[in-house]
């Protein structure tokens, strides 16, 4: 496909942003942040009644010392706001050098000490902000967010919880977890306290919008104290139940996207090329999950059309010149390895030390990463499931069942779902179940029971309702699920230290899916039938679980071998008796009675139709070419049968019908071509009769004179 535009406009697409943060936009649009109003009670007073209020609880400061700091520091301010126009507190702080700035900024301070030095008035650091910490308090002037965020005042909090809403600051650290650090939780009520300080009203004045408001201000605190409030003011209550349940990441998740979204992150200038993107990849959404979707996206959009405007710029068509495409080839062929930085964090109050290296430890973090990288290990090795089923582990996935013979209760791992939305049940054996207890016990809470978290489905884009699962950890103050990362970085650590190593000498590594290969290979090997790790493994096809199953064919042999000799054992010695006439009769007879009215069955001996005499869709049926007509009169039927069904608006008919209709056409097609190699010739290069006697002739007459 080539290009006919000439020029820039109607050949190429403009640039767009990166869809980055896509998720937390449309949460934006569906829970907007308080505006703040233009004027209220306590900005609208004159200078006397502020200064007023000040004096009474519960705006009063205790110590005599640090009220009259407080009272110095408000009357400055006040007289310099009165410089500004205006006609309320907030207009005058807007018209001031204040506003557009942060609290740690040096020009609005600056423009104060340049009004103050002339006046003969004190114009030190710390009376201006105790003046300002005074009007916050009183709610006389509201900054903009970026004037809070990220300040480092040690006083704000408390005085905002003091003077502002004391009740409603005790009963959310009466709601607050136990087992959090204080360091945590003053981050995390200075996050309420500035949101308060900025947007007015108490704490069951904060809307789900303040907090994306604050995340979309400070994004590089998005995993913070900024997360650890929206946390706990969900749990209070406060928010409604259509809420998101975190705010974790939200500056870097995309949520569900259209193709056309996912085609223009990557800014392609050809818009046929474009087009033509986004018309097959909305052609394949409907049977791929998102994350499969948008790695299909990446293949095509960046790593192939993507790549070829970058080192071809202005390339419009398809056509590809033999250079070029060799040239991609390569490029493709390179792969960039970035070294993984392990134990970057830790939970709670972390221990750190220095090695004999100089390199810096932190033993909670390598305690985490060791603990949840053995137990991935056991649990895959032990049952072969997939990473994505074992993050869905819950305390809910361990069943036990009673056999109604022997009594005796059986412990089994219930797996949900995955990629064949197949629901299956692993049996727990006791290294197995000594795993699973460690694990409940470590993330068990102080009631005895395992917290229930809410996962994020990669695949969907989606939340998962919340869940008792089984790896989760506590990392900044609040509980959430283990990511793939961490597994992965735990198994690679863990690999690291064995000191394992290839054949080159590199240090091994395991990917969480060599565990599912080593299961059914080890099961298969011991004897465990092929369909039987079918049926464990969650395959829809016994060729998947052989293509798993590492297995020379010397091994597959000794092993069926060795299996039909311990069935023979167990079994009774009569089965497998010399077979009677009579048997032998009816095993003959069965191919008799395999004719069809279109030809022989092939099924196996001593089945059942399978496909409930079905037979032009069976693969089974054998098509005798003297019954052609009757397979062309049955196909015109299926014809005739579709057009009344589409006419008529028949459609649970139609589907089967056409299913029928594809059948037969293939069964006639190999009949045509069947027939047709019957019936040509086929030269063999034998000499013909003619050319024997021209040759005769020729041997016959005398040479001519030379």
């Amino acid at each position: 496909m080539t290009s006919t535009a000439t020029h820039v406009g109607s050949s190429f697409v403009p640039k767009v942003t990166s869809m980055v943060g896509a998720e937390a936009l449309r949460l934006m649009n569906r829970f907007p942040h308080r505006d703040r109003p233009s004027t209220w009670e306590a900005t609208a007073v004159t200078r006397e009644e502020v200064l007023e209020r000040l004096t009474r609880p519960p705006l009063r400061a205790v110590e005599p010392s640090a009220q009259a700091n407080r009272m110095f520091g408000a009357r400055l301010l006040l007289d310099w706001l009165m410089t500004f126009p205006g006609e309320t507190w907030q207009q005058r702080w807007q018209k001031s050098p204040a506003h557009g700035q942060h609290i740690a900024s040096q020009g609005w301070r600056d423009a104060f000490a340049a009004w103050a030095r002339p006046e003969g008035r004190v114009s030190r650091r710390e009376t201006l902000l105790v003046g300002l910490l005074a009007l916050l308090c009183a709610d006389a002037v509201r900054p903009d967010p970026e004037f809070l965020i990220g300040s480092r005042s040690r006083h704000l909090r408390p005085a905002l919880e003091t003077t502002r809403d004391p009740e409603g600051f005790a009963r959310l650290r009466a709601s607050l977890p136990t087992n959090i650090s204080a360091a945590n939780i003053s981050s995390g009520l200075k996050t309420i306290a500035e949101i308060m300080a900025c947007r007015g009203g108490a704490i069951e004045d904060i809307v789900v919008g303040d907090l994306l408001l604050w995340q979309r201000k400070n994004p590089s605190n998005s995993n913070g104290r900024i997360q650890l409030a929206y946390t706990w003011l969900r749990d209070l209550g406060l928010f409604p139940a259509d809420a998101p349940h975190t705010l974790f990441r939200i500056s870097n998740r995309t949520g569900q996207l259209t193709p056309a979204d996912l085609v223009d992150r990557y800014e392609l200038q050809c818009r046929p090329i474009r087009d033509l993107l986004v018309a097959y990849l909305s052609h394949r959404s409907v049977g791929l999950d998102f994350t499969t979707l948008q790695a299909l996206t990446i293949s095509l959009a960046l790593r192939f059309w993507g790549d070829l405007e970058r080192h071809h710029p202005g390339i419009d068509s398809l056509r590809l010149p033999a250079e070029v495409i060799t040239a991609w080839k390569v490029r493709l062929a390179t792969k960039t390895f970035r070294v993984p930085r392990f134990s970057k964090c830790a939970d709670g109050r972390p221990i750190h030390a220095w090695d004999a290296k100089g390199t810096r430890r932190s033993f909670a973090g390598e305690e985490r990463s060791a603990f949840w990288g053995w137990a991935a290990i056991e649990i895959l090795r032990h049952t072969g499931i997939r990473i994505e089923e074992l993050l869905e582990l819950g305390h809910h996935s361990i069943v036990s069942y009673k056999l109604p013979i022997t009594g005796q209760t059986v412990p089994l791992l219930q797996i949900a779902p995955s990629k064949t939305d197949q629901e299956r049940l692993v049996l727990v054996t006791p290294e197995l179940a000594d795993v699973l207890s460690t694990v409940v016990s470590r993330v068990r809470g102080s009631d005895g029971r395992v917290p229930v978290v809410r996962s994020y489905d990669h695949y969907e884009r989606v939340w998962n309702p919340p869940m008792p699962l089984l790896f989760q950890d506590r990392s900044g103050g609040y509980l959430r699920p283990l990511s793939r990362a961490t597994i992965r970085r735990g198994l690679d650590v863990t690999l690291l230290a064995s000191g394992l190593t290839d054949s080159a000498g590199d240090p091994l590594i395991f990917q969480p899916h060599d565990f599912r290969r080593i299961f059914i290979t080890d099961s298969i090997l011991k004897g465990l039938p092929p369909h039987i790790a079918q049926v464990i493994a969650g395959h829809d096809h016994i060729e998947t679980t052989m293509g798993y199953a590492a297995i020379y064919p010397t091994d597959a042999i000794e092993a069926h071998r060795a299996f039909i000799a311990r069935r023979r054992a167990l079994r009774p010695a009569d089965e497998y008796r010399t077979v009677t006439p009579e048997e032998w009769g009816e095993f003959l007879g069965h191919f008799e009675r395999r004719k069809l009215a279109l030809g022989d069955c092939g099924r196996s001996y001593g089945t059942d139709c399978a496909h409930e005499h079905a037979c032009v869709r069976c693969p089974a049926l054998i098509v005798h070419a003297t019954e052609r007509p009757r397979l062309v009169e049955i196909r015109d039927n299926l014809l005739t049968r579709i057009l009344e069904a589409e006419r008529e608006g028949w459609l649970g008919e139609i589907e089967g019908l056409q299913s029928s209709l594809t059948h037969a056409e293939e069964k006639l097609a190999q009949l045509d071509a069947q027939i047709s190699r019957k019936q040509e010739s086929v030269d063999l290069g034998i000499p013909t009769f003619r050319e024997i006697v021209a040759r005769s002739t020729a041997a016959a007459t005398p040479p001519g004179p030379a």
